[in-house]
């Protein structure tokens, strides 16, 4: 899994779409610190959602084992970590039910490929997930003032708890690796440190600026202050309220200036913003990475699947055959994007009111015509209520005494009136499509005799 999709957004969309994740899930993160000799500390951010699949006395139970591997470049190994995790997390009535953790590592500057497998001790024949991060650990020039990497955060809390995992200089910060934001979570909390402040002045006062730049590099959020050089190495805490941004990627961003030097400093790391009761918005410039600031930039291979699996009623057979050549999220999430803006019919607007309709449709099918185990979009009444919208007319007979129960849907606006007949056969609410009158559908005109009670 890439470092796209998180814990909040992966919970939110199974949650909607019914999938059930029969495996535990690894978000990571990283920032680099300065640890005052040659090496630089690399602090690993992890989260685990779902924790588990036991559940016993109102608590999740954790038995896993996390592998962290460090490669440089040519992927020479660096080193290899094994890491027991044996812990249990209240299950409450609350949506974001996950286990954090924090490593620390001391390495020589230099850029790194880390490697993070998770196994379910429970289910060892299997890794459970696996991510990847490109690590570039800078040397901290004691010349010049300097930013460490950045630290996203559920939370900031003042604390004098130094047993705390998340202790650090005065403060508990709790990460968040998964850097998704949005209804949940409203607020960006950010950990940083600045180093050097005292060497080569040329102001009295350096000028920090935290911006967060949408997916075309146009700032939407900033803020700006001050930083008194009267201390060499200081650490800065701060938050964005993001609550009020539209769906989508962005970049968070830490420049540190100082005027008269004219020396700048930038940290940046993407963030992601997930906000399900909102419709996603399309500027009306489209670029050739738009499809990142789309809700598929935050999608992993799974869920992208997943949407066009649900897409494919309305896929030509090309498409379909393109689909299944693609491989990796990037391609699919390109796909998927020009594949609903192709569709969108009124392209002068900023909402593609078409794929929200779409989605609306497969979102009542699961809520009306869900079977035993069969989601509602996979029914035959999904299927036709998603091509078609809501019938002119539902005629049901569900109790006459010698047929099983069935429904005549007319759809007086399509070719001049069409109808569609559905049974309940099997006697578990899945119903069938008999017969229709609509070219391309099936037709049977002897149905009836399919429903009689013998």
């Amino acid at each position: 899994m890439t470092n796209a999709i998180k814990f909040f957004l992966t919970l939110v969309f199974f949650q909607l779409t019914g999938y059930a994740q029969n495996k535990i899930d690894i978000s990571i993160d990283y920032a680099c610190f300065s640890s005052g000799d040659s090496l630089s500390r690399l602090e690993l951010y992890y989260n685990l959602y779902p924790a588990s699949r036991q559940i016993t006395n109102r608590f999740e139970f954790v038995n896993a084992c996390l592998a962290v591997v460090l490669n440089d470049t040519s992927n020479k190994q660096i080193f290899s970590k094994s890491y027991k995790i044996d812990s249990k997390i209240a299950e409450d009535s609350s949506v974001h039910r996950s286990l954090a953790g924090q490593l620390k590592y001391f390495v020589k500057p230099g850029k790194y490929i880390l490697l993070a497998y998770l196994i379910d001790r429970n289910n060892t024949d299997v890794i459970s997930d696996t991510s990847k991060l490109i690590v570039t650990v800078p040397a901290f020039n004691s010349r010049e003032f300097f930013i460490s990497g950045i630290e996203l955060a559920d939370q900031i809390l003042e604390s004098t708890d130094t047993t705390s995992l998340f202790y650090k200089n005065t403060f508990e910060v709790t990460p968040n690796p998964g850097l998704v934001y949005g209804t949940r979570l409203p607020v960006v909390f950010y950990y940083c440190e600045l180093y050097n402040l005292m060497s080569n002045i040329g102001v009295s006062e350096l000028k920090m600026e935290t911006v967060i730049f949408d997916a075309r590099n146009n700032p939407v959020l900033k803020k700006t202050i001050l930083i008194p050089r009267m201390q060499d190495n200081i650490v800065q805490t701060g938050f964005m309220n993001v609550s009020k941004l539209s769906p989508g990627s962005y970049t968070f961003t830490i420049i540190l200036v100082d005027s008269i030097k004219k020396i700048a400093r930038v940290q940046s790391k993407k963030i992601f913003i997930y906000s399900p009761e909102k419709t996603f918005v399309r500027t009306s410039v489209i670029g050739e990475d738009d499809y990142m600031a789309s809700e598929f930039g935050v999608y992993n291979e799974d869920e992208l699947d997943e949407v066009f699996a649900r897409s494919k009623y309305i896929a030509g057979r090309e498409e379909i055959q393109k689909w299944d050549k693609l491989a990796g999220a990037e391609a699919k999430r390109k796909f998927l994007y020009s594949f609903w803006l192709a569709r969108d019919k009124t392209p002068e607007t900023k909402i593609n009111e078409y794929k929200n309709e779409y989605f609306r449709r497969v979102a009542y099918s699961n809520e009306k015509f869900t079977a035993l185990k069969k989601k509602g979009w996979l029914t035959d009444r999904g299927r036709i209520y998603i091509l078609y919208g809501e019938p002119s007319e539902i005629e049901r007979f569900p109790n006459e005494v010698d047929k099983k129960p069935y429904e005549i849907w007319n759809y007086n606006q399509i070719e001049g009136g069409v109808i569609f007949v559905f049974a309940n056969l099997a006697g578990f609410s899945d119903y069938m499509l008999l017969h229709s009158t609509m070219r391309g559908e099936p037709r049977d005109e002897n149905w009836m005799q399919r429903i009689q009670i013998l």
